[in-house]
């Protein structure tokens, strides 16, 4: 709950640096204007400080026996509608220590309750309680955090230690990426639908400037480890005539054309090393393949992919 009780800090600093003007700016959630966002915000902290309320919350947004999130969220929000922001702002500061609690706390027999999340793709998405706490409780305001921060042209409060970065495709421009975000202390999500090593349709020259970029990250002898040759001149012919020459420097004369299942999986094997453990030994980085929706549109789930919550 380390991850929670920053975030909600964080939250309740930005609540409390608000003025009237900053209360009543529209957000990018079309019903809601700051101070309507930081109702719901306070509603589920309320609904996670104490069983009773969120047994209460969830009875009152139930619907054909699963709690519907839509209605839940408004609940949270028209209870509030006569609060002043500053009202909000002093209860959210002193309901967030009591939510951490209230989570961590959960017994298990709550936390393996399931309901449905929410509709991804005209499909339902089950959850367990589990999952509520343990994740949306803590991504819920994170999210809307940098939605009101959006709103008031804000630069929100980031660090390495506390907001991880999602890399959306694993091959030669997203593991590098995400090999440098993680050597600067970042917790990494890489994802791509590919499995490696794999082929992709692509040219295959590594110009210099790229060897010397493999040079500085320490990659570059395990690339002349796989034998590939290095390539010293370029020709291009025009027919009539030929244009000829060394593109390299003298820090990095030659270029390479590694095939793509050698490079790929030598990137993304470098961005799973990279970075620090956690002290639970978990990964700076983590992989995570994501499959393509078949025919029928249904997302593929699989035991480490739930469908639209990424």
């Amino acid at each position: 709950m380390r991850l929670a009780a920053t975030e909600y800090q964080r939250c309740a600093d930005l609540l409390r640096s608000l003025d009237s003007r900053g209360w009543a700016a529209p957000t990018a959630c079309p019903a809601w204007d700051v101070r309507q966002m930081a109702a719901h915000m306070l509603g589920m902290a309320e609904m996670a400080a104490s069983i009773r309320e969120g047994s209460r919350q969830r009875r009152a947004a139930t619907v054909n026996g699963n709690v519907d999130v839509d209605r839940l969220t408004a609940l949270q929000v028209s209870e509030r509608s006569g609060w002043s922001g500053p009202a909000i702002s002093d209860r959210f500061a002193a309901r967030a220590p009591k939510a951490v609690t209230g989570r961590r706390m959960t017994p298990g027999f709550i936390r393996r309750r399931t309901m449905i999340g929410g509709v991804i793709n005209g499909v339902e998405e089950p959850w367990t309680l589990g999952y509520l706490i343990d994740v949306i409780l803590t991504r819920d305001p994170w999210m809307h955090r940098l939605d009101i921060c959006t709103a008031l042209d804000r630069t929100p409060h980031l660090t390495a230690d506390h907001d991880g970065v999602i890399v959306v495709g694993a091959r030669c421009a997203g593991s590098p990426t995400a090999m440098l975000l993680a050597r600067q202390g970042y917790r990494v999500l890489l994802v791509d639908r590919a499995t490696f090593p794999s082929d992709t349709i692509s040219t295959h020259v590594i110009h210099p400037t790229g060897i010397a970029a493999l040079n500085r990250w320490g990659l570059l002898d395990q690339l002349l480890s796989t034998g590939c040759p290095p390539v010293g001149t370029y020709a291009f012919d025009f027919g009539p005539f030929t244009i000829a020459g060394s593109p390299g420097t003298d820090d990095s004369p030659v270029a390479y054309a590694p095939r793509r299942t050698v490079l790929d999986k030598l990137l993304v094997d470098a961005a799973a090393s990279a970075g620090p453990r956690s002290a639970m030994d978990s990964p700076a980085v983590r992989l995570l393949r994501v499959l393509e929706r078949p025919a029928d549109g249904r997302p593929i789930r699989g035991p480490h992919h739930r469908a639209g919550h990424l």
